[in-house]
């Protein structure tokens, strides 16, 4: 006898088989190595918490980024502040120092003191641009020029002794003031004279 059967029969036809084999792939697909399915939602359970590492991220960065800004901003207000000092302060009270590229600067803007990069002290009359003063120290490695509280007024050197000095350490001197007429003046507290550089009566114009 034949093996012949109705292919009707307990058969399945191309398109379930098709079918059937679609649906084992899809389940083995879903099947993770521990034997169990996997989570269709897990992906969009992470992904607040992405969110969240992104905003503290991003967070920090503006934190940082304005805190810099800030930094930035009070270096410049800094800087404009020793600008406005070195071209409007005429005086030099008792403690006071002048920095090298620092300088004094007569009321009326005619006259400056300037302690120079190369250490020297000089007078400078403004208008006709030439120098009425000096200390000489422009080879002495001159640092700073301090008007001492005990009335001297006093240039440094680098290493820290003096190099040139008003030598009025016991005048009571306390203050030193760039006059408008161009003269530069050491006065005590009762407003009396007691060092100058000599050079007023200077013209303006």
């Amino acid at each position: 006898m034949s093996n012949w059967r109705d292919p009707t029969e307990n058969d399945l036809g191309p398109q379930e088989l098709t079918r059937g084999s679609i649906s084992k792939r899809e389940s083995s697909r879903k099947q993770l190595p521990g034997g169990k399915n996997s989570n269709p939602n897990t992906t969009s359970s992470l992904f607040p918490l992405v969110l969240l590492l992104l905003n503290t991220f991003l967070s920090c960065y503006l934190v940082i980024g304005l805190s810099s800004t800030g930094g930035k901003l009070e270096f410049v207000q800094y800087q404009l502040q020793q600008i406005h000092d070195n071209v409007n302060r005429e005086v030099l009270n008792a403690g006071d120092s002048l920095n090298k590229g620092q300088q004094l600067t007569s009321n009326n803007k005619c006259f400056t003191l300037t302690l120079q990069l190369d250490g020297n002290l000089v007078l400078y009359n403004n208008k006709q641009e030439s120098s009425l003063w000096s200390s000489g120290t422009s080879q002495r490695n001159s640092s700073h020029a301090i008007m001492q509280p005990d009335g001297n007024f006093v240039i440094y050197s680098d290493g820290g002794s003096a190099v040139w000095a008003s030598n009025t350490n016991t005048s009571g001197g306390s203050q030193l003031k760039v006059e408008n007429d161009g003269n530069v003046v050491i006065y005590t507290r009762e407003n009396k004279r007691v060092w100058e550089t000599g050079t007023g009566g200077q013209s303006c114009s």
